[in-house]
């Protein structure tokens, strides 16, 4: 079984900047780690309820990051 993501001073910095990109630039640290909170649940529920959905949408992202 693998271990749950815990969320890191790391990733939050990077949701972060992200935000500030493209979301809001007055967006906080808080705001990030609630992104992310929120993302790690739905990623949980989707590899629960549909599994082969979650495999297909890693399989293209896997593919982007080697292009």
């Amino acid at each position: 079984m693998t271990k749950p993501y815990e969320i890191c001073d790391e990733d939050i910095e990077a949701a972060l900047r992200y935000m500030k990109l493209h979301v809001s630039k007055n967006a906080t640290k808080e705001d990030a780690h609630k992104m992310l909170k929120d993302l790690g649940s739905d990623f949980h529920k989707l590899a629960l309820n549909e599994p082969e959905r979650l495999l297909k949408m890693k399989e293209k992202i896997d593919k982007r990051h080697k292009n």
